[in-house]
């Protein structure tokens, strides 16, 4: 999968280029449009929370490091047991298991509040009015889709693909 984002002009224009891409069977769930807070999208597909802030690549990157802590912390208390404890190898995959949890939880809550790392270049133009559009694509229909965009709207300034985005929702 290809994602695409460029910033839209206007309402209309961002309309128009978003009934085209569904004659060209782009589904509606695919496409995503971020404006700035007072700004009134009408029937625009909005991006919602999680797409707007950093809140997968935080979970992530928390369930990992806090995975991996747990797991020290298991096997600091299997080599130096509590008050004669006699500890298993339970003890390391409950560790992982709760620091995972609590490094998801904690650094979620923290990306709630992060704008996304994807969508950060394009803060500028958002808040100078523009509409960001972000459309996911397969990777095969992406010259088709370059075409359609570039056919109508030649002049878009900032135009991005990514791969490999499995922490941008």
């Amino acid at each position: 999968m290809k994602r695409l984002f460029f910033v839209m002009p206007s309402l209309r224009t961002a309309q128009i280029l978003i009934d085209e891409l569904l004659l060209k069977r782009i589904s509606i769930d695919n496409i995503h449009v971020i404006a700035k807070e007072d700004t009134h999208i009408g029937d625009l597909p909005a991006a919602s929370p999680v797409h707007k802030s950093d809140l997968v690549t935080a979970i992530e990157l928390g369930m990992t490091i806090g995975g991996i802590s747990g797991v020290l912390v298991g096997v600091a208390a299997i080599i130096f047991p509590p008050a004669g404890l006699v500890l298993g190898s339970v003890t390391v995959l409950g560790a992982g298991l709760v620091g995972a949890g609590l490094g998801a939880l904690v650094s979620g809550l923290i990306g709630m509040n992060l704008p996304n790392r994807w969508v950060a270049p394009f803060r500028e133009a958002i808040e100078a009015g523009g509409l960001l559009m972000v459309i996911t694509i397969p990777g095969s229909r992406l010259t088709e889709i370059e075409s359609l965009v570039n056919q109508h709207y030649p002049d878009l300034e900032q135009f991005r693909i990514t791969t490999g985005f499995a922490a941008y929702p």
